[in-house]
């Protein structure tokens, strides 16, 4: 009797330990944003701060910054009325009501490293638009949402989780699932842009942070042997970047540079015929730990079992297309109309796109 109490104290002991959600509250590391309480502080803090417009940056000395949210003004979600042809906002606000998300701010440690990460929610005053009702009312059009993912010693990395048109929206929760934290991104039906027919339901994508990202959580990820990645964009209306990438698995990279390659691709400045633009077929080698978390991120979201084609439903929009050679020879190809396919897809994109400044290309 007694080695069987013992035996189920010990499965109670592994139980709880399990289920612990890294670091308890008691054990928060403080830094700023433990401080800030209400939503003029918050407004302050995230207005002046500005991030590195490519990570690694190699290929200038002055390492350019990007303020993009310096006039970032939050809000609840109801008090968004964008005056949408869909009426998205009605459709978020249910379903936030639902899940009593009613501020605009929130913090928690969503990458169990002990620090406090905050969320916020609000208008980036990215678009503007005439109102529906009144044709003379002009309002912006944007909603926004970011995670300000803390790592300590005054450094912050902002993520987007709004992926998909700036009109659209989602609501935001953090909960705790798996045996991890987890913000669940809750987004209303979608519909056509032209056709104005729904083109999807409600749903709900667990969003789990690793490999220093927001990915799909994969509770089985698998392991494929990638032999090659091959990634491509296209010119489009207005200004894009047109190049191609193609890595090996002896981690060798080609680069070709066909048009739009600039630096100042995130700045106000980008279109502008004067600027510096990388041009030509350039050749370089990645780093161990650069290949292995491509590989690593491209496994985790299983991609042979993604979607062939992905579209946002507009008009005159990016356009990207991968292809990964896996396995003896397999290949999966993805076409993405819009490059926001999944979280985890456009993840590697990002991480594509800054590859070319990134490298020492010769």
């Amino acid at each position: 009797m007694k080695s069987l109490s013992c035996f189920l104290l010990l499965i109670l002991f592994s139980n709880c330990k399990e289920n612990k959600i890294g670091y308890d509250e008691k054990d928060r590391i403080s830094t700023i944003i433990d401080s800030l309480h209400t939503e003029e502080q918050v407004e302050n803090y995230i207005r002046n701060l500005s991030f590195s417009i490519v990570e690694y940056f190699r290929l200038q000395t002055d390492n350019l910054k990007q303020d993009f949210i310096r006039n970032f003004e939050l809000k609840k979600i109801n008090e968004f009325d964008r005056d949408s042809r869909f009426d998205i906002d009605s459709l978020t606000k249910i379903i936030a009501d639902s899940l009593n998300i009613t501020e605009s701010f929130y913090k928690n440690d969503f990458d169990n490293n002990g620090f406090t990460d905050l969320l916020v929610i609000g208008d980036n005053k990215g678009c503007g638009s005439f109102s529906l009702r009144d044709k003379q009312s002009q309002r912006s059009c944007d909603f926004s949402a970011y995670c300000f993912m803390n790592y300590g010693n005054d450094s912050i990395k902002p993520f987007d989780l709004v992926i998909r048109a700036l009109d659209n929206s989602i609501v935001p929760k953090f909960s705790k699932k798996y045996g991890q934290p987890i913000i669940e991104i809750h987004e209303p039906a979608n519909y056509h842009w032209i056709k104005k027919e729904k083109v999807s339901e409600n749903k709900v994508i667990d969003l789990i942070y690793k490999f220093n990202s927001f990915l799909e959580y994969n509770k089985n990820p698998k392991n494929y042997g990638i032999e090659k990645i091959e990634f491509e964009t296209e010119d489009c209306f207005g200004e894009c970047p047109y190049f191609k990438i193609i890595i090996n698995n002896d981690k060798s990279v080609t680069f070709n540079a066909i048009s739009g390659n600039s630096i100042y691709e995130k700045t106000s400045e980008y279109g502008d015929d004067n600027l510096p633009e990388i041009k030509g077929i350039f050749k370089a080698k990645l780093n161990d730990q650069a290949y292995n978390q491509l590989i690593s991120k491209l496994n985790y979201l299983d991609f042979p079992n993604l979607q062939d084609r992905y579209s946002d439903n507009r008009l005159h929009t990016s356009y990207c297309k991968i292809k990964i050679t896996y396995d003896n020879k397999n290949t999966k190809s993805i076409e993405d109309y819009g490059m926001c396919g999944t979280y985890g897809l456009k993840n590697i994109y990002d991480t594509l796109f800054n590859m070319r400044f990134n490298q020492e290309w010769k």
